[in-house]
């Protein structure tokens, strides 16, 4: 994990486990080569960045908490100093005719600026860029760039900003190249914030996890931001469908009519958590109904939601042993209910200094809700505790089998380990009446 993103995390008091930053290289790991990241990280890191730096939802817990909620992100910041942003996202082109799209905040208490900034087709060859408040320049410190099929981005930050006053003359530049550069012109507002969470959106609760929506329409269209309110657990509304759209998540009109909901396309990316509705020929009352919720437990601080402690011998460099062991996960002690709780761990095989332990969900295929995948917490006796995520791979019959790898080296004759839910599907509704 970039170390200036590390170090922002701190200076907010947000603690970065290392099953994100695990989860983290595992994402990169998959991209295709083609389309490897460049320098740091993007398409992931411009939303994962703002996630860790701003918040989805509420991010960090902070006396006397005041909410703010920023458009065009979708995220709500808890902090108590000011915040200034754009009102709307600013598209505009490069020299070529590129479109290129901007968003940023500046952070009083935090003393930087983060700017998000991405385009079309090609990477830009300089990492530079200026941000210009006043009289004063400062210089970028990058913490990411990349490309994403025919888009690119990065995440600038600005550090050790003067004190900015609503109404300064800001400017940021970004190099493309040695010859292409392009300027934004910024006009700053500060974000305000509300006292109580409950005060800034649309709230529906739903086996014991609360999300909230905030309503932003337009003529002929409705864009919603979803966001995890204080959850056990991190939510975002549950995807499907590959042709651009949440179909999952729709819309009931006072006639009846259905909408489907849509991905909402900014910068190049797919926001997770906004999604955009066509209210052409619809009438209020609107039912906005989510079926389903992505919850994501390796984002949660402090996780201590394992089963118990689960004990199997190493095997022999080569052999391969029968397992056949269900492990209970508790979820029960977050308030959630499901009745898909149970891991199996099959089979084992030993390769070198790896040692690879075969697992199934059985109760997916029964369950109305679906668990993707865990995470196990080894109790090394060499170095410290790791946290291991389950692999989706190719078994020797060219099967695809999830898969847990431990490395023998950092156990004597017992590999010890907990396993914890990292990520599901649970089912709703979760409804909210838009009048």
């Amino acid at each position: 994990m970039d170390e200036q993103i590390k170090e922002l995390a701190k200076k907010q008091s947000i603690d970065i486990p290392e099953s994100f930053n695990n989860r983290f290289e595992e994402t990169l790991n998959n991209i295709p080569s083609k389309k490897k990241i460049k320098y740091s990280r993007y398409q992931i890191a411009a939303s994962i960045v703002a996630t860790i730096l701003l918040g989805s939802g509420v991010a960090i817990a902070m006396a006397n908490n005041r909410y703010k909620y920023v458009p065009t992100t979708g995220n709500v910041l808890d902090m108590e100093g000011s915040v200034y942003g754009l009102e709307e996202t600013i598209v505009t082109e490069d020299q070529n005719g590129n479109e290129i799209t901007l968003d940023i905040q500046i952070i009083e208490d935090m003393d930087r600026a983060i700017v998000n900034v991405g385009g079309m087709y090609f990477l830009p060859e300089s990492e530079k860029s200026e941000l210009k408040i006043g009289d004063k320049i400062y210089k970028n410190d990058r913490a990411s760039i990349g490309e994403w099929g025919y888009s690119w981005g990065a995440v600038d930050v600005f550090y050790n900003l003067n004190k900015y006053e609503e109404g300064q003359d800001v400017v940021y530049t970004v190099y493309l190249d040695n010859e292409n550069k392009v300027d934004f012109n910024l006009s700053l507002k500060e974000i305000k914030g509300v006292e109580n969470y409950d005060n800034l959106g649309i709230v529906s609760k739903y086996n014991n996890i609360e999300m909230t929506s905030i309503i932003n329409e337009k003529e002929d269209e409705m864009v919603i931001d979803f966001f995890s309110s204080d959850n056990p657990v991190y939510i975002t509304p549950g995807i499907d469908g590959v042709d651009g759209t949440f179909s999952s998540i729709y819309l009931i009109d006072a006639n009846g009519k259905r909408v489907n909901g849509l991905r909402k396309v900014e910068n190049g990316a797919i926001k997770s958590n906004r999604v955009r509705f066509d209210t052409r020929d619809t009438q209020k009352p609107y039912k906005v109904i989510v079926p389903q919720v992505i919850a994501e437990f390796f984002m949660i601080e402090n996780n201590d939601i394992y089963s118990d402690e689960i004990i199997l011998d190493v095997p022999k460099d080569g052999e391969a042993i029968e397992i056949n062991k269900d492990i209970k996960l508790d979820i029960e002690s977050t308030g959630i209910k499901t009745d898909n709780e149970t891991v199996k761990l099959t089979t084992g095989r030993r390769e070198g200094n790896k040692f690879m332990v075969n697992i199934e969900y059985p109760e997916n295929e029964r369950s109305k809700d679906y668990l993707r995948q865990v995470f196990a917490v080894e109790k090394r006796v060499i170095g410290k505790d790791k946290l291991t995520f389950a692999q989706t791979d190719c078994d020797e019959n060219f099967e695809f089998v999830d898969t847990l790898e431990f490395d023998v080296n950092m156990f004597k004759n017992k590999i010890k380990f907990k396993l914890s839910p990292c990520i599901y599907d649970l089912k709703g509704n979760w409804e909210f009446i838009i009048e």
